[in-house]
């Protein structure tokens, strides 16, 4: 058995040839140090922090296999979104959330031609039996019309080693105590509605009552009368949390933008983004500036992790 996260993200494909590039980096004058800078230097959403790219690239050999978690490569991948890999990458995420985004013949195009352009810039004493893995990815598509991954499963081994690396008592009983705790940790996070998917936009406990100036605000602002909630953080038209503070990709009458979350209020049963705009200058430039209004937030589509120099930032625009 094997799946794309294994090929790709578990010292594989994406490892090796980000090591690959990161040395040919370090020889045109971007040293480690400068690169870590770079990549420290974002701000991520608040529900990938946890996996934030930073810190991975200290003391490694310029072009040695990238050492870093699974979820850390997809975020440090972010950052890269020129690099050939990216494209591959994001197709099987795509696969993995809707099958039908990609036939099994582009798939595999996707995947040829990456690994010829990897082969014919770095040679192939540094091929690896994953990469003939890839190439049976496609195959796996058009026999069973999805493609598995091990994410939530990797994920798993989290839980059960906090839970197992505390218990002494090694008898007969241990690893059903073991499974009892798990599945109790699984209820609980079940019983909160922001774990379930298809529960539509809303509002993410704790939600409260707008201060009395606020809902004034609300009322005077959209024209209406009812009471207004609000909480730190809702889920988006894209199904995912964004917080306050976070950096969100919207899409308002079919123009894509960006704008930094301030709070997020609920009046009526619609739910509304306080949103401050960042103007576009190129490619993945913006220019922060004062502009600011109230969005639907099923308008947000996801969020970006972000790098502000003064009045300049970096956006690193997702592919959704």
């Amino acid at each position: 058995m094997f799946d794309y996260f294994h090929v790709y993200l578990v010292n594989g494909i994406f490892n090796v040839l980000t090591g690959f590039f990161l040395g040919e980096l370090h020889n045109h004058g971007w040293k480690h140090n400068d690169i870590d800078r770079f990549a420290n230097g974002f701000t991520w959403p608040s529900r990938l922090r946890g996996a934030a790219a930073k810190d991975i690239l200290q003391k490694r050999k310029p072009s040695e296999t990238l050492k870093c978690g699974a979820s850390e490569a997809l975020n440090f991948m972010q950052l890269l979104r020129l690099y050939v890999l990216v494209f591959v990458i994001d197709a099987l995420q795509a696969i993995n959330a809707k099958p039908s985004a990609f036939t099994p013949l582009e798939l595999q195009q996707l995947i040829k031609r990456h690994l010829d352009l990897a082969k014919s810039r770095y040679g192939d004493e540094w091929w690896v039996p994953k990469c003939h893995l890839a190439g049976h990815l496609a195959l796996q598509l058009a026999k069973h019309q999805v493609l598995l991954s091990c994410f939530v499963h990797e994920r798993k081994h989290k839980i059960i080693k906090k839970i197992s690396n505390e218990i002494l008592d090694t008898s007969r009983t241990f690893e059903r105590s073991i499974l009892q705790d798990v599945l109790h940790g699984h209820m609980e996070s079940l019983s909160e509605g922001v774990y379930l998917p298809g529960q539509g936009v809303r509002l993410v406990d704790p939600v409260r009552p707008a201060p009395a100036r606020l809902q004034t605000e609300i009322h005077n602002t959209i024209r209406v009368q009812g009471e207004v909630f609000t909480a730190r953080q809702a889920v988006h038209g894209g199904n995912f949390t964004v917080a306050v503070g976070d950096l969100a990709l919207m899409d308002l009458d079919g123009v894509t933008a960006v704008g930094k979350v301030a709070y997020h209020v609920m009046c009526e049963k619609v739910v509304w983004s306080h949103i401050t705009f960042w103007t576009h200058v190129h490619g993945c430039m913006y220019e922060v500036s004062d502009d600011c209004g109230l969005v639907q937030t099923r308008l947000l589509r996801a969020t970006c992790p972000y790098s502000i120099s003064g009045n300049a930032a970096i956006v690193a625009v997702p592919q959704v």
